[in-house]
């Protein structure tokens, strides 16, 4: 069964490209199209359980992303969501990772390179490119410690995870590594959200980088490898 994607584009001509260069990929099955955010905001409730990932363009009128996004986590709505704006700042990154989104690209990402964050978002929950990673250091590197490894009980068994995380492993990928189930990896991962106050993976690694837990460093050279 292929992926079922909702798109938010105000652009007629853009949201009909898209939509039928995914619909024409094996790993996608079905494609709803919006035109604005108010008549998303009417139907997502309803379709919300079906989806699988979200895109959305940053400005839709009277609407913006962030705004979205929080209207449906208020609803208690958690999609996976990519953000494709014709207005992309790499130095935005860490404000959009803030915000919850899973992927922030711009407009002009070459449609095989969209196909390839799609299922990264799908199956991992996120997705941060090479060429992304120093900037979302810089976006966090100012930020002043939250907590300490001993506030928020972080065990080495913890950090060792986030590191796996970060290389933007699969549950299955780390499941085998560490020699538990991946429905354990899940489970550890929500705890580790819960413990930092984080939404998504890409949240917690940041986290731990902030925090000292894990070194960026590290981090760059285990995604090269």
């Amino acid at each position: 069964m292929g992926y079922r994607i909702a798109i938010v584009e105000d652009d007629k001509l853009i949201l009909e490209l898209v939509s039928g260069f995914l619909l024409n990929s094996e790993s996608i099955d079905s494609v709803i199209p919006f035109f604005d955010g108010q008549t998303f905001l009417d139907t997502i409730d309803a379709i919300a359980q079906d989806l699988d990932a979200l895109i959305l363009d940053f400005r839709l009128g009277e609407y913006n992303a962030e705004m979205l996004l929080v209207e449906m986590q208020s609803r208690g709505i958690d999609i996976p969501t990519i953000i494709l704006t014709s207005n992309y700042n790499q130095y935005l990154l860490g404000h959009m990772i803030r915000a919850g989104v899973a992927g922030y690209f711009p407009k002009n990402i070459k449609p095989d390179e969209l196909l390839h964050v799609i299922h990264e978002v799908i199956s991992k929950g996120h997705y941060i490119s090479a060429d992304q990673f120093p900037y979302l250091k810089i976006a966090f590197s100012d930020d002043p410690l939250s907590n300490s490894k001993s506030k928020v009980d972080v065990s080495d068994r913890d950090i060792e995870l986030i590191y796996l995380l970060a290389t933007q492993l699969t549950a299955k990928e780390i499941s085998d590594r560490l020699c538990v189930s991946p429905k354990t990896i899940e489970g550890y991962k929500n705890t580790l959200f819960v413990k930092t106050k984080t939404k998504n993976v890409v949240g917690l690694v940041v986290y731990a980088i902030q925090n000292g837990l894990i070194s960026p460093d590290e981090i760059d050279l285990m995604n090269e490898n």
